[in-house]
């Protein structure tokens, strides 16, 4: 199983995201590094946990669509690392932009989807290995601008995005992120077992346990950011866990 770190970047420094409230979120408090900012917290989960990905989410993108992307050059360039980038994209042209940047792929979250078209507009474009739809739940519920995904249960949708062609999808409950409070399995084994989607998930893990959980749900990755930063999740806990 594939783990993810996760940098929320909100003007211009990493900050702790919990529950979907992105008003509230404060500078990031970590036992890797006294850094706030995106590169040197990148650098620090690659040496501490040897991990090759890393999602990013642009919360200054996102909330006030500001596509600036200052740090991504050198995040790319000095880490090496593989990056997924959340940016509120819900046009072909700016995802173009990204991938041209270095960027391996390119999230498409559903709370800044105004509308499949959109989706549909960017499959015309973009090859689906490129793509990643994040399925943004509150409280169990899409979240998103589109009407045509917000009727949809997570399961109804996630067979609909398989109909459209895309092959991996991130479930993210939103209530869970940040509050160490637990992972959910019972949807995504639903989803596994019925679609052939590959599946990243995250929100609420807290320590081994649940990454054992989700793996044996089938997930084939987890987003962690929390977890890593208080020690939670220990760089011995997880070379134990991957090479079990």
């Amino acid at each position: 199983m594939r783990i993810i770190p996760v940098i929320d970047i909100l003007g211009a420094q990493v900050v702790h995201g919990v529950k979907g409230e992105r008003h509230k979120y404060p500078p990031i408090k970590s036992t890797i590094t006294v850094s706030t900012s995106p590169l040197e917290v990148a650098k620090a989960f690659k040496k501490h946990f040897s991990v090759a990905e890393l999602y990013i989410a642009d919360l200054d993108a996102i909330l006030h669509r500001n596509f600036t992307f200052a740090y991504l050059e050198e995040i790319i360039s000095k880490t090496q690392l593989r990056i997924m980038l959340d940016a509120g994209i819900n046009e072909p042209d700016l995802a173009q932009e990204l991938l041209k940047k270095g960027v391996k792929k390119v999230i498409i979250g559903t709370e800044t989807l105004p509308s499949i078209k959109n989706l549909q507009k960017i499959l015309t474009i973009l090859s689906p290995e490129k793509i990643i739809v994040s399925l943004d739940l509150k409280g169990g519920k899409i979240l998103s601008q589109a009407a045509d995904l917000q009727r949809k249960s997570p399961f109804a949708a996630s067979h609909y995005l398989e109909d459209l062609g895309i092959q991996e999808v991130i479930v993210l409950e939103l209530t869970r992120v940040g509050s160490e409070s637990g992972v959910m399995t019972e949807i995504l084994r639903k989803i596994l077992q019925q679609t052939s989607l590959t599946i990243i998930t995250g929100g609420g893990a807290r320590n081994i346990r649940d990454l054992k959980e989700l793996q044996n749900a089938g997930v084939s990755g987890v987003l962690i950011a929390t977890a890593l930063h208080n020690g939670s999740i220990t760089p011995q806990d997880l070379t134990s866990f991957l090479h079990f």
